[in-house]
């Protein structure tokens, strides 16, 4: 009986291990898709994509032109609308597009991403709108500056 839960035991081993060697192959997490993110952490707002396999990373790097970028990474203010213009790269194990010129604050940008081999994913990236509540307060300000003669001529005779 102890050798057949040895044995069961050593099984149960071997599954696991071909289960974890399965999916991890290619260099990503098993189960992960990539994804587009908007990245503001660094200094310029990029669009980043995480979660690529390690084997579709090897083929983008190869990539020598911004048509052959741009047809695998598209960014742009609508979906039949030209791709924007920037900079593509691979680091720290996503694929990055800086764009030449700051992105507006309230306004999506499509994003497509086809890894090679791999079907298209889409999404919408932005940065919020910015806050537009005015903040002056003119009217105190005009109404204290005044002097007390001239404040005078500007209120209405009650006589």
């Amino acid at each position: 009986m102890t050798s057949l839960l040895k044995s069961a035991a050593v099984l149960a081993a071997l599954f696991s291990f071909a289960a974890c060697r399965s999916g991890g192959s290619d260099g990503g997490a098993a189960g992960v898709e990539p994804r587009i993110i908007l990245n503001t952490e660094t200094p310029r707002p990029t669009i980043d994509v995480v979660g690529v396999p390690a084997a579709a990373m090897t083929e983008l790097a190869a990539l020598d032109s911004r048509d052959a970028w741009s047809a695998v990474l598209k960014v742009s203010v609508g979906a039949d609308q030209a791709p924007m213009v920037g900079q593509y790269s691979i680091e720290g194990g996503r694929v990055r597009f800086t764009p030449m010129f700051p992105l507006d604050h309230g306004r999506q940008y499509q994003v497509t991403f086809t890894a090679p081999g791999a079907p298209s994913i889409t999404s919408a990236v932005g940065l919020p709108a910015k806050d537009r509540t005015p903040k002056t307060t003119a009217g105190k300000r005009a109404a204290t500056s005044l002097s007390p003669k001239a404040a005078k001529l500007r209120l209405p005779s009650t006589e």
